[in-house]
């Protein structure tokens, strides 16, 4: 499995009322890893700020491309509700559910006392939803009461979302898809993604980021998440690119821009198709990607550093 295999989602929590859905789209167009995480708290819901209103919610999951990845992360009171079956919640759930999104339930056991039997069931009500909790000292024991069941993931967080940074990123617990949450944003991101995939040690994983996306009077910025975003890709791709593999890139961009044909030869032209770098257009054409598009300064800087 590659790096890029490796790393299975970006997830970009706090999109609120005030955020284009359009603009979201066509991101995820772009990025096809990012998965864009909606917060709910039955308290704050639609009182502004990072907890947009049930109805934007619903929209958002009924009416966004099935393409765009998105999870529901359930705060508060959310979390008991959901497991007494409430309505509102419930609706959320099967929502997302529907369309093959995530499940995050933010909770602290040590305080909060949830019934972990009721949460096993809930595992088993929804086989095929993939439900996240926090790993962190408050819910140490919740991973080994659910690690049972197929569908349970777990994210490192000790953070929840106020953007505090770590020392240092745990292995993963055993048999368990871990995410990696804590800090995370666009002035970091490439540092720490290159530590978090040497803890991860060549098993599956995903980042969360979610304080440092917010402006100043507390807005999902759109800007922040595409240089987020951005920055993971290239970080991922002078990863996983060979030095020649880099230079046939760059290298197929020229004759793009000069539109006479491309010198790059064919087996070449496949190991970047296999990249995700370019597409296969039959009759010996082929395109750039966005993605190629988007990385392209980056890989010439690559090339320059190299030289």
């Amino acid at each position: 499995m590659t790096t890029h295999q490796l790393l299975t989602h970006i997830t970009l929590t706090g999109v609120d009322d005030h955020t284009n859905l359009a603009e979201l789209a066509n991101l995820s167009e772009r990025f096809p890893l990012v998965e864009w995480g909606f917060l709910y708290s039955p308290k704050r819901q639609g009182h502004g700020g990072r907890y947009p209103s049930v109805a934007t919610l619903l929209n958002a999951f009924r009416t966004l491309p099935d393409t765009v990845r998105v999870a529901l992360h359930v705060c508060g009171a959310g979390v008991p509700n959901l497991l007494a079956n409430e309505a509102e919640v419930t609706g959320l759930v099967e929502a997302v559910a529907a369309r093959g999104g995530r499940v995050q339930l933010n909770f602290s056991q040590s305080q909060d006392g949830i019934d972990l039997d009721a949460l096993s069931t809930l595992l088993d009500r929804y086989p095929s939803l993939k439900v996240i909790t926090q790993h962190n000292d408050a819910n140490e024991g919740v991973w080994k009461r659910l690690c049972g069941h197929a569908n349970y993931v777990a994210l490192f967080d000790s953070s929840g979302g106020r953007g505090v940074e770590r020392s240092a990123w745990p292995a993963p617990l055993h048999g368990i898809h871990c995410g990696y949450a804590g800090g995370l944003g666009p002035d970091n991101l490439a540092m720490e993604l290159t530590r978090i995939r040497a803890a991860a040690s060549g098993h599956p994983h995903w980042i969360d980021m979610e304080g440092k996306l917010r402006t100043e009077d507390d807005t999902f910025d759109l800007q922040r998440a595409e240089a987020c975003l951005l920055e993971a890709m290239i970080s991922l791709c002078l990863d996983w690119m060979s030095p020649e593999e880099v230079r046939a890139a760059v290298r197929f961009c020229e004759t793009c821009d000069d539109d006479e044909g491309y010198d790059v030869p064919r087996a070449m032209m496949k190991r970047l198709e296999a990249l995700g770098l370019v597409a296969d257009k039959k009759f010996g054409r082929f395109e750039q990607t966005s993605l190629l598009l988007d990385i392209r300064e980056a890989l010439e800087a690559e090339i320059t550093a190299a030289s």
